[in-house]
């Protein structure tokens, strides 16, 4: 679950369609602050995957607006209201991208890429 140390309140984490969280690992080689957490995932190509939010004590100062982004792309973002801050925990799940195509909503649900590992020679 990702956390900011400056937030310890918020935190992130990347679920498969069960709910189950996906193990996490430390990202050596990206920057770290305490407004930036970067973390890696192993991906099954092809199985989805979610974004679950939860925020908890100590809770943040005012409403928050979470934008989520995949493969640098905005795919959606929610408001978490102060007003629902004290009740224990609040917590959401964004299952993939909406979409409204002639009036009717579509859910694209989020999936893993195929992924290419190949070899490199010469290096």
């Amino acid at each position: 679950m990702a956390i900011l140390p400056s937030q310890p309140g918020i935190k992130v984490s990347i679920v498969d369609s069960r709910g189950t969280a996906f193990q996490e690992f430390p990202d050596d080689d990206a920057e770290h602050s305490d407004k930036v957490v970067s973390k890696y995932i192993e991906a099954t190509s092809g199985s989805e995957f979610r974004i679950r939010w939860e925020l908890t004590s100590p809770w943040p100062a005012h409403t928050l607006l979470l934008w989520f982004y995949v493969d640098s792309k905005c795919v959606g973002g929610v408001y978490c209201h102060q007003r629902k801050y004290g009740r224990g925990k609040y917590t959401d799940t964004q299952a993939g991208a909406s979409s409204i195509v002639d009036g009717r909503n579509f859910l694209h649900k989020f999936a893993f890429a195929a992924l290419d590992i190949g070899m490199c020679i010469g290096l």
